[in-house]
């Protein structure tokens, strides 16, 4: 068999096994995206309307969110033929009902496959210029859990890798003059792949300077005359734009609502997001090479520098190479992602996510990488320890894939309370307060005699609870974004908490000093919850508006997002105004967002008085401080199954009805 075919099942075979563990570890728990991408696709279906009206993420999210509809749709199609009405009342009151956590799974399900599906592009691209190369670069990306875990998330970047991997793979085609097309062709596709890309997450526009760049290094060579080839390159300028637009039609019909989120975003990026927030330039820059290098492309941080270091000798290759386009090829696969790198670090927020758009041109300068040293070394010896440490990085990191799948899928076994008595009682020489959130969930298993109930200022550790269900103790709010910044956690590893704070997630324990360990919403050195630092009430008139997730009124020059639309008594005064002119007074939020407020009074009457608004903000969802009496009348009022989608999520407070919303509101006073 021709030795190109072995390699191209190779690629097939690694990806197959990246996905399968992928699909294996869907059922993870909580995440903070889901409900706004999600409610893009009940608006799809409830108003038809092709304009979301919000551009936080751009709406090929949402596009393959509702791709997760058809397998529901399809059978009353069947049934009902053009008559759209029981097929929209099916899935509205059915499939995209807040309790369908089968169709929630199912949309997982289809982001893990468009983001796996980069495994594929980038060993085919690879494989462009050597099949060895290719399936290198196939196996370091598929066995990398960052974008294991990544691709589980209903968020953008996992599929728009796969479009700059699609990019890549669709470029080098015409770089390399690959059949049936014509070169020309094949960069058309790979700049209309770009703005698909672009139209799933901004930043992913600089992948358009790929196709550019090789265009140019081949257009040079096919066309003598400047005019030719300036006209060929603005045309797949124009084709990248026209097809943005397709997909984004509402930067067009929506333009003042598309350039205001856009440039609300890059200020948030710009000021900061709470633990997520770091030093920008050196010390931003610094982090993201200590992540690329030390953690994207294994758990294992030894076995992580081995990719990058064959990427820097792929590079290496590039430039000494005798095809004098190899160039062009350098900086298409090195010099672009490095402008990347250059513009994130001007900012202050770091979300690792950010970076996974970056693996597959790193996968394929690895790859080459690998080829180049395998042809150089003379020597079966070194030639042995080449592929040796190419085995145990595989190896090694299929295990941890394994490994990490099985924690997620034990997440509700008491595996975790056994493993975490047992590092207490290793730790014998170390004295350990078990928390009151840690204790219930130990249930009634025996303390080792180094461990107590009763906290003592002096205690070398505390072991608390890391909980989905309440927020008796904070979650995950100690320093991240470094390598072996998170404290020794014990539960399912659906995430890398050294990079990320306040994962919601589900139950864990952890075992952490004094210092950032967290009991009743706040740390030790605090007697009570952290207070808002109140500002000063500013007002607004504008229209209410709720997006699926969250309450926000449309004013003639912004959207002013409410901050504390789950409080019961603030939805039910909003959810009757909806659509309605309203005039608002509130307190602008100073901490991690601009332009969004903690309401006060709405038309004139007064809500909620300064000393109540006592919030935790995370990310896209918004909970109360609640002690243990009012979570367990709130827990009777609505029963045991509602009660996490209450604490946690925004969009289910919304869809109570109006006699639990009231008692839930009795509650909470």
């Amino acid at each position: 068999m021709n030795r190109s075919i072995l390699y191209i099942f190779a690629i097939i075979a690694v990806f197959a096994v990246a996905l399968y563990f992928a699909l294996a570890g869907v059922d993870f728990g909580q995440q903070w995206d889901a409900n706004l991408i999600k409610g893009f696709v009940k608006l799809y279906v409830r108003d038809g309307t092709i304009l979301p009206g919000e551009y936080h993420y751009p709406p090929v999210n949402s596009y393959i969110a509702s791709s997760a509809l058809i397998p529901y749709a399809l059978p009353l199609v069947r049934e009902y033929g053009t008559n759209w009405i029981p097929t929209q009342r099916h899935l509205l009151e059915n499939v995209l009902d807040r309790n369908n956590t089968s169709f929630t799974l199912n949309v997982r399900r289809t982001f893990i496959v468009f983001t796996m599906a980069a495994i594929l592009w980038t060993g085919l691209a690879a494989g462009q210029k050597d099949w060895l190369a290719g399936a290198v670069a196939a196996a370091v990306l598929a066995f990398s859990w960052e974008l294991g875990y990544q691709s589980r998330i209903i968020h953008p970047d996992g599929p728009t890798t796969q479009f700059v991997a699609l990019t890549l793979l669709l470029a080098m085609l015409g770089f390399y003059k690959r059949r049936p097309f014509s070169p020309g062709v094949w960069f058309i596709l790979a700049a209309a792949a770009a703005a698909i890309a672009t139209a799933t997450k901004y930043t992913a526009g600089i992948s358009l300077l790929v196709v550019l760049i090789l265009a140019y290094s081949i257009f040079r060579e096919m066309m003598p005359k400047v005019r030719e080839r300036v006209l060929w390159m603005l045309g797949l300028v124009v084709t990248y734009a026209a097809v943005f637009l397709i997909f984004v039609p509402g930067a067009i019909m929506e333009n003042s609502i598309f350039v205001y989120q856009i440039i609300r975003d890059q200020q948030i990026y710009a000021a900061g997001y709470g633990l997520q927030t770091v030093g920008p330039g050196l010390d931003h820059l610094a982090r993201i090479v200590s992540y690329l290098t030390q953690a994207a492309f294994s758990h294992y941080r030894l076995l992580a520098t081995f990719v990058p270091a064959l990427a820097i000798v792929g590079g290496y290759s590039l430039r000494k190479g005798k095809d004098h386009k190899d160039i062009f090829l350098l900086i298409a696969l090195a010099g672009v992602p490095i402008l990347y790198i250059l513009f994130l670090a001007t900012n202050r927020v770091l979300f690792v996510r950010n970076l996974i758009q970056l693996f597959p041109p790193i996968a394929v300068l690895a790859g080459f990488g690998f080829s180049w040293l395998g042809r150089r070394l003379d020597k079966p010896v070194w030639r042995a320890v080449l592929a040796g440490g190419l085995g145990i990085l595989v190896a090694t990191n299929i295990f941890w894939l394994s490994y990490t799948a099985r924690t997620i899928q034990d997440r509700r076994s008491d595996r975790f309370a056994t493993e975490a008595l047992a590092a207490i009682s290793a730790e014998e020489q170390q004295s350990v307060y078990v928390t009151p959130a840690a204790r219930e969930l130990l249930g009634n298993r025996e303390l080792p005699a180094n461990a107590s109930t009763e906290f003592d200022p002096a205690v070398d550790l505390v072991l608390f609870a890391y909980r989905a269900d309440t927020i008796d103790e904070r979650e995950g709010s100690w320093p991240v974004n470094f390598v072996g910044a998170g404290p020794r956690i014990f539960g399912s590893h659906d995430i890398n908490l050294d990079w990320y704070a306040n994962w919601p997630g589900v139950e864990r324990f952890v075992l952490a000093p004094v210092s950032i360990a967290w009991q009743d919403g706040a740390t030790f050195a605090a007697a009570e919850p952290e207070a808002y630092e109140l500002q000063t009430e500013q007002f607004a008139s504008g229209t209410l508006v709720i997006d699926g997730e969250q309450f926000y009124v449309e004013t003639d020059s912004a959207r002013i997002f409410i901050m504390n639309s789950t409080n019961p008594r603030v939805i039910l005064a909003l959810r009757d105004v909806v659509d309605k002119e309203v005039s608002i007074t509130g307190q602008p939020f100073s901490g991690n967002r601009l332009g969004d407020w903690f309401l006060t009074s709405l038309n004139g009457v007064e809500l909620l008085k300064g000393d109540e608004l006592k919030f935790e903000y995370n990310s896209s969802r918004f909970m109360l401080n609640l002690d243990d009496a009012q979570r367990s009348c709130i827990r009777e009022v609505v029963g045991d199954d509602q009660f996490v989608d209450i604490s946690d999520t925004v969009v289910d407070l919304h869809e109570l009805t109006e006699p639990e919303l009231l008692a839930v509101s009795e509650c909470t006073n």
